[in-house]
């Protein structure tokens, strides 16, 4: 995934390809696999020149891959290298209509790994709106991949993966 914010990690002469863990991950919720899949994808970027908290930024994809309209919360949390929570995030997706998408952006503090609770009674999988329906538990897939970038000169620092 090529976006304006990756760039501004790569524009600093960092190779992003170096510097990233990235996993994929399928979810189902408590009744199984279902045809109707949510594709949940979890970046970090880091601007030059600024401090952790204001130039890291969490990007937070939601797009669409059913026949049905979905709308639902996923309770998203990072984690440092010493397994530490870092930060968590309640992300809304709206109302997506089949094959539609939306971006989240947060500020964040340098995380080292991301996953998806499945403990929130308010988010996937214990609960979610399908064509306009509340359903619980949610019948939605979830397939997650995330690629989280080590801040600029973690390599030098030792700080990388």
């Amino acid at each position: 995934m090529v976006t304006a914010l990756g760039w501004a990690a790569t524009a600093v002469g960092h190779n992003a390809d170096d510097q990233t863990a990235s996993h994929d991950v399928v979810m189902t919720s408590a009744l199984g696999p279902s045809s109707d899949t949510l594709v949940l994808s979890i970046t970090q970027v880091f601007f030059p020149g600024m401090s952790e908290r204001t130039g890291c930024r969490m990007q937070i994809t939601a797009r669409n891959q059913s026949s049905s309209r979905i709308s639902m919360r996923a309770l998203v949390n990072t984690f440092d290298s010493a397994k530490e929570a870092v930060d968590t995030w309640l992300v809304p997706t709206g109302d997506l209509k089949p094959g539609e998408e939306v971006l989240r952006i947060y500020s964040c503090r340098t995380a080292h790994d991301a996953t998806v609770s499945e403990a929130s009674p308010y988010a996937w999988p214990q609960t979610c709106v399908i064509d306009g329906a509340a359903t619980s538990p949610c019948p939605v897939t979830l397939h997650v991949s995330s690629s989280i970038a080590a801040p600029p000169g973690a390599k030098e620092k030792g700080e990388g993966h």
